[in-house]
């Protein structure tokens, strides 16, 4: 369960309270003023007003708020809704997304693979990148890519992207997604499909910059998996925005809120 109580004072004091005895009522049980929000389908509705249940992937107008004060957060103009986002369950639609050779990939420029990593290296000005032919996709569904890197040394928008196309370095479904200059880590985003079988590719095009990728994942946001998953909000950073009665606000977040929440578990 996700806890948030911003402005007046934490959800939460010591000695903490385990989850699974944890119970809003007892929390606010001499009337103190606050909310508990969690981040789950059962508590997420597309409407402000709360009454049609929220879709994966889609807008988010209403978030309950689990305690007895009824300070849910609501959002009734389209544009301004956040997306209800959650954690892909189906299986990796890449072939050796792991990189442990070139095996199924297509290459250009300055690219070296040893076991587990690809390097993408623009020399002198060549953009150089790994693209690989996906299969099976749903046109107009939404799909989760995840790169991990290891290193990146690239300092401008466009030093490395990642994009679907029609062919390899094509980007004619989508935008370029850029991530962070000089990312490191796991990096997460969605794509809505434009083909059945785009190409997907990492590409390197700063001069004589470089990224390390470790490894690579393509999967189908599944809507409502079997399995208890995380789920989250992600705004576009600069209108969305909810708000409760007592101006609790969840406003203008750069890519993801970073309240997040596993259903049952703490």
């Amino acid at each position: 369960m996700g806890l948030f109580a911003p402005v007046l004072q934490p959800v939460l004091q010591p000695p903490l309270v385990p989850l699974r005895d944890f119970s809003p009522a007892h929390r606010f049980r001499n009337g103190e003023q606050g909310a508990i929000y969690e981040v789950s389908p059962q508590y997420i509705y597309e409407d402000a007003a709360g009454t049609t249940p929220a879709s994966l992937n889609g807008p988010a107008g209403h978030v309950r708020d689990l305690s007895p004060n009824g300070n849910h957060l609501a959002q009734a103009t389209a544009a301004a809704k956040p997306l209800l986002r959650g954690t892909p369950t189906g299986a990796d639609l890449l072939t050796n997304g792991a990189l442990a050779d070139g095996t199924g990939w297509t290459t250009s420029g300055s690219v070296t693979f040893t076991v587990g990593t690809a390097v993408i290296d623009d020399v002198a000005g060549v953009d150089a990148y790994i693209a690989q032919q996906l299969s099976g996709l749903a046109v107009g569904q939404v799909y989760q890519i995840e790169v991990k890197t290891t290193a990146n040394t690239t300092a401008t928008a466009a030093g490395f992207t990642v994009a679907q196309g029609a062919a390899a370095n094509g980007a004619e479904y989508s935008t370029s997604d850029q991530p962070q200059l000089g990312f490191i880590g796991i990096w997460r985003f969605h794509i809505t499909a434009g083909a059945a079988a785009p190409w997907l590719t990492l590409r390197t095009s700063e001069l004589d910059k470089s990224v390390t990728v470790d490894s690579i994942t393509v999967k189908l946001a599944h809507a409502y998996p079997d399995v208890q998953a995380p789920y989250w909000l992600e705004t576009d950073g600069v209108d969305d925005c909810m708000r409760s009665a007592l101006e609790f606000t969840l406003q203008n977040c750069r890519a993801m809120w970073p309240l997040r929440s596993t259903s049952g578990s703490s």
